[in-house]
């Protein structure tokens, strides 16, 4: 069982665990204020005053040089795992003093930002003091920002057959709301659609493979076409917005997220034709990673989680 003396050392400065390191590692005062960067003056009054604190000495000055009583060399393991705590438990609480006056940055995908930017920033309305930075990046871009801690929190769009790019159990996550991936063309040009459906032919605005709106074509669209034979690549895009505005002009009919054209559908500008061709249906996840967060962030992750999308 602990000293009286070896208890006080729990409650000790970590400057002063420090300082009785430096004795046990050097063997003397002359040469252990010299590490400490203190004259041997100063150092000794500092070594007083640890004394006054622990109502103890921890010198024996009967010896030259003055050496560390018996009792304080036995705590040396435990000095030295404390001074480590404290270092560590410094830099913890500078680390998050630091980081909580940087803005949340949440991170999302083109079509997400393009269509609930603003419903985001609204519905998380930050208070005085808080900050919220919104990037918009390509669904694997958005995964490698959140495992490079260089956004807070990641809204992505996913499926049951596209698995994210994170293994799960490093992942807080939730589904925050629901979409469609919906076929859609140009209503102005619909009659030369028909002319091309009825010759067995279907222009379309096709996704690069290696993006997720790509990958999903390729999964769970092209494979429920009647007539793949009769699919024609017109262009590639690996934007949502652009292929929404190719269809729109009647290049092709373009597979994009309902959210994303729903205004210009029901505007008349577009034509959603999923009476006629396959759809897909997609969720809004929020991911962050496991582990401690700065209270602002921790507060829009409630606000996210709890209110969707």
């Amino acid at each position: 069982m602990p000293s009286a003396a070896q208890r006080s050392l729990l409650r000790m400065r970590l400057e002063w665990l420090e300082d009785i390191l430096a004795i046990m590692e050097h063997g003397s005062l002359q040469q252990a204020s010299e590490h400490r960067f203190l004259t041997q003056s100063a150092f000794s009054r500092r070594i007083a005053l640890i004394e006054d604190y622990l109502r103890a000495p921890i010198l024996d000055r009967s010896t030259k040089p003055a050496q560390l009583r018996p009792a304080v060399l036995l705590a040396k393991d435990r000095i030295q795992q404390l001074s480590l705590s404290l270092r560590a438990l410094t830099s913890e609480l500078r680390y998050q003093a630091a980081d909580a006056s940087k803005p949340v940055v949440l991170v999302s995908q083109h079509s997400i930002t393009t269509s609930h930017g603003h419903i985001l920033i609204n519905q998380l309305s930050p208070g005085q003091h808080e900050q919220i930075t919104l990037r918009s990046e390509n669904w694997d871009a958005c995964f490698k920002l959140l495992m490079s801690k260089e956004a807070d929190i990641a809204v992505t769009y996913g499926t049951a057959t596209i698995a994210p790019l994170v293994d799960s159990s490093l992942l807080e996550q939730h589904v925050i709301g629901l979409d469609r991936l919906v076929p859609v063309f140009g209503t102005a040009h619909r009659q030369q659609l028909d002319q091309a459906l009825a010759a067995g032919q279907l222009p379309i605005i096709a996704y690069p493979q290696d993006v997720f709106m790509g990958t999903l074509m390729h999964r769970d669209i092209l494979p429920r076409l009647d007539n793949l034979d009769g699919v024609r690549h017109r262009t590639e895009t690996a934007l949502t917005i652009a292929a929404l505005h190719m269809a729109a002009a009647g290049l092709g009919v373009a597979w994009v997220p309902h959210t994303l054209a729903r205004r210009p559908i029901e505007e008349g500008q577009l034509t959603e034709l999923s009476d006629q061709l396959p759809s897909a249906a997609m969720q809004l996840i929020a991911r962050r990673l496991k582990g401690p967060a700065t209270e602002q962030a921790q507060h829009i992750w409630q606000v996210l989680t709890s209110s969707g999308l």
